[in-house]
């Protein structure tokens, strides 16, 4: 980036002119779209599990309560996924760490749906929210 606004600057832009063609850049605009698919995709482990409640519900025969714990676990999950992997990140590149959280939430689905019991299906869950909460933490 300091290379950049040099060049810039030399070129008789300045460097406000430099700064303002970088915010603008085809790259800030690629990062931005990249961030924004981390954002929805990424934490859909925190609001999907809400929607198929109630057939999980009918699924595992359970009451309201019962099946309220495995989401119960998701927001643990994203607790303490925000707090540690955002340590996470800043020691080992946020790169690495998301990746890390894409297939730990895919893993969580995709056991999820093999799920044959409550406390699997809350593990799982426990699972996506950890992987939810560390893409949250990485904006």
């Amino acid at each position: 980036m300091a290379r950049l606004l040099e060049e810039s600057a030399s070129e008789g832009g300045g460097a406000a002119a430099a700064a303002a063609s970088i915010l603008d850049s085809r790259y800030s605009w690629g990062r931005l779209f990249v961030t924004w698919c981390i954002g929805v995709l990424g934490n859909a482990g925190m609001w999907s599990f809400v929607a198929i409640m109630p057939a999980v519900q009918v699924e595992f025969e359970t009451d309201r309560a019962g099946v309220s714990v495995p989401y119960t676990l998701t927001m643990l999950g994203f607790a303490l996924g925000s707090f540690a992997f955002g340590k996470a990140m800043d020691r080992f590149g946020v790169g690495k760490v998301l990746i890390g959280a894409a297939m730990l939430i895919g893993a969580g689905f995709l056991i999820g749906t093999f799920a044959t019991s409550l406390a699997l299906l809350s593990l799982t869950q426990f699972a996506v929210g950890l992987g939810t909460g560390t893409c949250s933490s990485a904006w």
